[in-house]
This record gives structure tokens, sequence and C-alpha cells, in this order.
């Protein structure tokens, strides 16, 4: 086990984000109007993560069907998968919203990726 001198701190390997700002970006800088508790934004969501990421998609319809909305509700994984996408394309991802950066109690700067 490393020591925790060896170890870089966190804030220099989490960024935080947000998945509508994610699909937005994926989706050519439009934002999806659909709801995504609705079927209809889910499918649009999934046709987004199709278009960038077709294993991506295909998993998230194989746990659509895996596991009972009650354990993991269709939007929650359309966000993690988003996410997942976004970090894997660089180019879709590290975008930050534009504005003064404010910074939590431990210092650390609270701006959204995308």
């Amino acid at each position: 086990m490393p020591s925790s001198g060896d170890t870089p701190p966190p804030r220099q390997h989490i960024l935080e984000s947000h998945p509508e700002l994610v699909f937005m970006r994926l989706n050519g800088g439009v934002p999806v109007h659909a709801s995504k508790k609705q079927s209809a934004g889910c499918a649009e969501r999934l046709d987004i993560l199709r278009t960038h990421a077709p294993a991506t998609a295909h998993a998230c319809e194989r746990a659509f069907r895996d596991f009972p909305r009650k354990t993991a509700a269709r939007d929650d994984i359309l966000d993690a998968a988003a996410i997942a996408v976004a970090l894997t394309t660089p180019a879709n991802l590290l975008t930050a919203v534009p504005g003064p950066v404010p910074h939590d109690e431990a210092n650390l700067p609270m701006q959204i990726h995308y």
C-alpha cells in the first residue's frame, strides 16, 4: 500500500459533471428536451449514446432488461453511461461551465465539466 506521501490529493483526479450537460454536448450542443423519466426521453438519450458508443448503449439496454427499475432506474443508468462515454472520449469532456469558480470548505473547486 503506498504511503500518503506517494498518493496525489484527490482534487487532481476528480471532476464534477452533470449528465444533462454531457448529453447536450454529445447531442451537438442541443439540449435534450424530453424528460429522462419518460420513455421518449430515455429513447432519445439512448440514441445519443448509440451514436457515440454503440457498445455502451447496448450495455444500457441489457441493464434495462436485467435490473428491475426499483433496483436501478433507467435514467440513472443512462446518466452513468453518459458520464462514462464523456470520460473515455476526451474530446467530449473537459469543457467547463464558464464563470468564476467558487470553492468549497476544503478549497476544492466547485466547477461542472461536460
